[in-house]
């Protein structure tokens, strides 16, 4: 595992990829080396699903039109 800077982002690169993808990125280099140190210790694989898992864990629950359009709330 390495770690590069792209731009704004840090990416952790492996050489190879059993999901297609072979990096995730992060908005910090601190970020990026506690990721590393995760893998290293549990094991990339787990790690790295339990990233994915949370990035769409953090999407929105809630979305509601403007009270002109009626109150219509969506929760999943």
């Amino acid at each position: 595992m390495w770690i590069e800077q792209r731009h704004q982002q840090h990416r952790v690169n492996w050489p190879e990829a059993p999901s297609g993808r072979d990096y995730e990125p992060f908005p910090t280099e601190a970020q990026a080396r506690a990721f590393v140190a995760l893998c290293k210790k549990f094991g990339r694989d787990k790690v790295v699903a339990r990233h994915r898992a949370r990035g769409l864990g953090q999407a929105p629950t809630k979305v509601s039109a403007p009270a002109s359009q009626g109150a219509l709330i969506f929760v999943s």
